[in-house]
């Protein structure tokens, strides 16, 4: 049995899965178990999976039927014995030392969730002083969280087995987003590391760069999710949680309007519900920040100009229209 289990789904990654692998078994910290889930790959990555694992007896593989990276990490997280448990996506990798400093920061802090930031270039980071950290009880965690201190992946993340044991991940797209929220707020502490030992790659064909697509509503069901649970468990996260929210249906709206609503007429009207409904909340609220606030008026009472002007700054700052702000 070992201390940390760490979960890869695996699909179609021939490109990029050993540089992934290759990364976690150099880690400085070994204790671990490797999970590579093949979910279908019609590639060689399911070949690759089996030679790592004649290579590595902390290799274990599991082969199924294409079913999404959800099902692809379930399986991983029933099969886990580790005490905590990691994921990484098959295109990424991690610094050397990742997981050695997310255990030692998890466990010298009695911490249910480390967590260590991203590095979205391809040029190696300057690692801080390790004890550069930052520790969350469950409400100052659950607050990072609404103001993406913290990253919504999975995947820079160890979480106590414990407390993770029973979620499980769902649906295609921004899966990890419901997850984090779910684990921060079963969780009594969460530390955070200010290096930056993921190196997390954009692709060409990643969600993050592409155009609108159905699947990102996934998006906004999931916020609403969030909401609802927080009203019930978390009232004083009621604020923070409309506001989470409010911003995601704004960033939807923008996908749209830049794909063309006519297009997409039924997702345009229901996302235009959704944000009016928030009408009477920003005249109550002053956590939603002036950009937003701006954008939202601007586009109730002049749509058209809304959309010129919103072009024209996609046009001059490209990549804030990813979709990774």
């Amino acid at each position: 049995m070992a201390f940390l289990s760490i979960i890869v789904p695996v699909f179609n990654k021939e490109k990029y899965i050993d540089n992934c692998i290759q990364s976690i078994l150099s880690q400085t910290f070994k204790d671990f178990e490797l999970i590579l889930v093949n979910d279908g790959s019609t590639d060689s990555s399911g070949f690759k999976c089996d030679c790592y694992k004649n290579m590595d007896n902390r290799i274990i593989v599991f082969h199924q039927e294409n079913q999404g990276v959800s099902s692809a990490r379930n399986k991983g997280i029933s099969i886990a014995t580790g005490d905590y448990i990691g994921f990484v996506d098959a295109d990424d990798t991690i610094d050397v030392n990742m997981y050695e400093t997310l255990i030692d920061n998890a466990t010298s802090n009695n911490a249910d969730i480390a967590i260590c930031r991203l590095n979205t270039s391809e040029k190696p980071t300057i690692h801080l002083n390790r004890k550069n950290i930052e520790v969350f009880n469950r409400n100052e965690g659950l607050s990072a969280f609404f103001k993406g201190e913290l990253d919504y992946g999975a995947y820079n993340k160890v979480y106590k087995k414990t407390i993770v044991k029973n979620l499980q991940f769902e649906g295609r797209m921004f899966e990890d987003v419901f997850y984090t929220f779910r684990a921060l707020l079963l969780s009594n502490k969460a530390v955070l590391n200010q290096n930056k030992m993921y190196n997390y790659f954009i692709r060409d064909n990643s969600v993050s760069i592409s155009k609108f697509s159905l699947k990102y509503l996934d998006l906004v069901y999931v916020t609403k999710k969030i909401v609802n649970i927080v009203l019930e468990k978390m009232p004083a996260h009621v604020e923070a949680a409309k506001v989470f929210d409010f911003v995601t249906n704004m960033f939807l709206l923008n996908k749209i309007l830049l794909a063309g609503e006519k297009y997409y007429m039924n997702e345009y009207k229901m996302i235009v519900e959704r944000l009016n409904g928030y009408s009477v909340f920003l005249n109550e609220t002053k956590a939603i920040n002036k950009k937003h606030r701006i954008a939202y008026h601007l586009f109730t009472n002049n749509p058209k100009a809304y959309l010129v002007i919103l072009k024209i700054y996609c046009f001059i700052f490209p990549s804030h229209a990813s979709g990774k702000a």
